[in-house]
C-alpha cells in the first residue's frame, strides 16, 4: 500500500521486485533516492540495514507480476472512501 500510495501522490509509477513485502516483522520505511544519492543515503543510514526493493518512474505501478496502470490505481484511491460510505 505505502509503494502505492508513494506513486499516487508522486505521480510516477513504480516496480517492485521484493519478495517479502507482506511479512509481519519490524517497522520499514520506505525512501526513494535518485541513483546519485544512494551513496550518501547508505551513509547516512550507518548501521541501518537498506535494500533496493525496485525503482520509481513509468506509468504503472507493478509488484511482481502484478500490474497496475497509475492512473486506475489513482482512481480507485480517490474513490475508495466516498464509495465506502456511500457518498
Amino acid at each position: 500500500m505505502c509503494v502505492a500510495e508513494a506513486a499516487i501522490a508522486g505521480s510516477a509509477g513504480a516496480s517492485v521486485e521484493a519478495d517479502d513485502l507482506f511479512g509481519e516483522g519490524d517497522g520499514r520505511v520506505l525512501v526513494t533516492a535518485a541513483e546519485a544519492d544512494v551513496p550518501a543515503l547508505r551513509a547516512l543510514a550507518g548501521d541501518l540495514p537498506l535494500r533496493q526493493i525496485g525503482t520509481v518512474g513509468g506509468p504503472v505501478i507493478r509488484v511482481g507480476v502484478a500490474e497496475l496502470s497509475l492512473a486506475e490505481a489513482a482512481a480507485s484511491h480517490d474513490a475508495g472512501i466516498p464509495k465506502a460510505v456511500g457518498a
